[in-house]
């Protein structure tokens, strides 16, 4: 059961670097921000998680207007 765990983290690190690299690519993406905010969440990233989210509806709400 740890290794499960240990893995799953590791899958999440990889996920959470991707959309990081996504971001570098095109930063204006909310959607990317979400994303990675739901993976560092799930990480216990809490404060980073937030600061994801929050971003991306920033994002949201400058496209809109």
């Amino acid at each position: 059961m740890k290794y499960w765990k240990i893995n799953r983290n590791f899958q999440s690190e990889y996920v959470a670097n991707s959309y990081r690299q996504a971001i570098m690519l095109s930063p204006r993406t909310s959607l990317y921000h979400y994303n990675l905010g739901e993976v560092l969440l799930k990480l216990g990233k809490t404060n980073y998680a937030i600061n994801a989210y929050c971003y991306a509806v920033y994002l949201n709400l400058k496209s809109t207007l």
